[in-house]
């Protein structure tokens, strides 16, 4: 039976590794680290991983037990022991977010300038654990053993929470770009013996990677002989593997994308400004543009990440249940449009690292390094509470029709430009800039005019659809 010291216990031996990681990772972002680290790195994060997900599974097998002994318990004892499931459940995920939180900032340093493959990724499903068994065990080796491959350096998708398409990317240090994904298969082919299928897709550009484009690389982790893939699998990988060929044409199509450069303001001192202020049991409160107001509050400090996770929140939300009394800079009574919406800043309500595409991770923002660590562990919690009726202001001031429905969803943003009208389709993309990525308010407007005018210049009378990709760096 799954017991909470058990939990507590996995999570903190992988907050070893996650530690490690994170610290590896900071010496490199100030040049103090050697470059073995950068080999050393996805090893010690898979460990965690590893000690995580093993745990996550007994959880489930002993909900499926219950489930299908149900008869043998009371009502009351049964609910109660789901109930714990699933808390148990959770605080490993968030324990996992944590460590894919760590390995999105650790892929940045590969990914940075791949914005184009990176929305092709988002586009897949997200994963919330590693391969079970066998395919685990391959991707692993495969990670470790064949560094090099092609000359190139190999990052393992399943450490990060935006990198879903294929298992593996190669990069290249000469180019400084990914030259090639690939996908893995294994099997087993004797006690201690495995066998790994790499199906890959190299830029052709790449004379090293690309000879290996549409051939099975077998490597053996044992004594065992390689064997063929069964048809099913060897039809599912040729499948992948067309995505992938698909995703490296769409960047190669990118690649001439006309420009728009902006430089704009954010608000990450509110941010710095909101964690130094808060102390423990009590909430932060600081404004962040017109519209955003970030909420701090720093828990009584565990230093088991596992019990700090497991915590009952029932004090947290009594405490955040006060924060509505203290808006009255983010409602104006001269606004016809006040709403709130609520998030966090690092994780989703669903405990997954915030991650959009088109901006950065939250490891590599410039804000006080310990504040980053705190937010990352979970040491301070930060909320955001965002009025969009600040934004929609500022843009109504520049002739912007904004109109809005009952769910306070912007339905048009349009502006008459001489005999043409311009209209912002998805508008809650600008609005995510400023409740995700602190970016102020006026930077989006600044923005928006920009590419307004920027069609205006190229539209020549005709009709004319711009698709527009947001690609931040701080």
């Amino acid at each position: 039976m799954i017991s909470q010291e058990k939990v507590i216990r996995a999570i903190d031996e992988a907050n070893i590794e996650l530690t490690w990681c994170f610290d590896a990772l900071e010496n490199f972002r100030s040049n103090r680290a050697e470059p073995s680290v950068l080999f050393e790195f996805q090893a010690c994060l898979c460990k965690a991983f590893n000690r995580l997900d093993k745990t996550y599974r007994l959880i489930k097998g002993e909900e499926k037990t219950l489930i299908l002994t149900k008869n043998k318990y009371s009502p009351a004892w049964f609910s109660r022991r789901m109930k714990k499931m699933d808390t148990y459940k959770k605080a490993i995920l968030q324990a996992l977010s944590i460590g894919r939180s760590i390995g999105d900032a650790f892929a940045w340093i590969f990914y940075s300038a791949e914005y184009a493959l990176i929305e092709v990724h988002a586009k897949e499903q997200r994963q919330p654990l590693l391969p079970p068994k066998v395919g685990g065990i391959g991707e692993r080796a495969f990670v470790e053993k064949m560094q090099g491959l092609g000359g190139a350096f190999i990052i393992y998708h399943g450490i990060t929470s935006f990198l879903r398409l294929g298992d593996v990317s190669f990069f290249d240090f000469g180019t400084e770009r990914i030259v090639g994904l690939g996908e893995l298969k294994t099997r087993q082919v004797g006690q201690d013996s495995y066998s790994i299928t790499l199906g890959l897709v190299g830029d052709s550009t790449t004379t090293d990677l690309s000879k290996y484009n549409g051939v099975n690389i077998k490597t053996n982790t044992g004594e065992g002989l390689a064997q063929e893939l069964d048809k099913n699998i060897e039809a599912k990988l040729k499948s992948q593997l067309d995505s992938i060929e698909e995703a490296l044409h769409q960047r190669e199509k990118r690649r001439n994308d006309e420009k728009i450069k902006s430089k704009s303001v954010f608000n990450f001192d509110a941010l710095d400004m909101s964690i130094r202020r808060c102390k423990c049991g009590i909430l932060s409160y600081q404004m962040a543009g017109l519209g955003l107001l970030l909420v701090a509050w720093r828990p009584r400090k565990l230093p088991s990440l596992g019990k700090r996770l497991l915590r009952k929140t029932n004090g947290l939300r009594e405490k955040f249940g006060s924060v509505a009394s203290n808006t009255e800079d983010l409602l104006k009574t001269d606004l016809p449009d006040n709403c709130v919406f609520v998030s966090n800043i690092g994780y989703t309500e669903n405990g997954n690292p915030i991650f959009k595409v088109g901006s950065t991770p939250l490891f590599w923002w410039p804000i006080d390094r310990k504040a980053i660590k705190d937010i990352i562990f979970e040491n301070v919690l930060v909320l955001t509470l965002f009025n969009p009726a600040h934004l929609w202001s500022l843009l109504r001031s520049d002739g912007y029709e904004i109109i809005i429905d009952e769910h306070s969803k912007v339905v048009s943003a349009r502006k008459r430009l001489e005999d043409k009208v311009f209209e912002i389709r998805n508008f809650h993309h600008f609005q995510d800039l400023v409740q995700f990525e602190l970016m102020d308010e006026r930077s989006v407007v600044e923005m928006i005019n920009s590419i307004m005018e920027k069609a205006k210049h190229d539209s020549k009378g005709d009709d004319l659809r711009v698709n527009l990709r947001l690609n931040i760096r701080t």
